[in-house]
């Protein structure tokens, strides 16, 4: 319990006060989508789960709990689904390992002060173009994981030939 909590609640001071939508990849049994709506009820926070019994579970969470948050019943890929906002503050992912894909569609989404939160273990995902790191902390209690804070800037989805520098907007 402490570790699921703790870690979630380890992205509240890193969530801005400007900040408004709050996207949770991957939800799973609600960490951190769920705690961060409980700690932070101004947020708008969507759930995407894939897993129909899961959702189902947190749609029953989120009735029962009264929280305004969104749960999506759909599977993340190289584009965001459906009922996800096109401007998005915050992308959590805790348990969903994010393809460079998935990643480069969830920068596409982001608002210019945007940013990715990433739980992840000893060794950092590969980012796409456009994604950086910018800080990386030491979660509760772990000695093995972290918590990514990643910013982006949208990259163009033009063509480019190959050698030539990718535009950013």
């Amino acid at each position: 319990v402490e570790r699921h909590y703790g870690e979630s609640l380890a992205a509240v001071p890193l969530i801005g006060k400007e900040d408004k939508k709050v996207v949770d990849l991957g939800s799973g049994a609600g960490f951190p989508g769920l705690v961060l709506a409980l700690a932070r009820p101004e947020l708008e926070v969507f759930l995407v789960e894939a897993r129909e019994r899961k959702w189902a579970f947190l749609t029953a969470v989120c009735r029962k709990a009264a929280l305004s948050a969104t749960c999506l019943n759909a599977r993340v890929g190289a584009t965001l689904p459906e009922g996800v906002p096109e401007k998005i503050d915050v992308v959590s992912s805790r348990a969903l390992k994010l393809s460079t894909d998935v990643l480069a569609a969830v920068n596409q989404r982001l608002s210019p002060a945007g940013q990715i939160l990433l739980w992840t273990g000893k060794t950092d995902p590969r980012m796409p173009p456009g994604l950086t790191i910018v800080a990386s902390r030491g979660l509760p209690g772990a000695t093995a994981r972290r918590l990514l804070q990643v910013r982006g800037r949208p990259v163009s989805a033009e063509k480019r030939r190959p050698g030539t520098r990718v535009k950013t907007l």
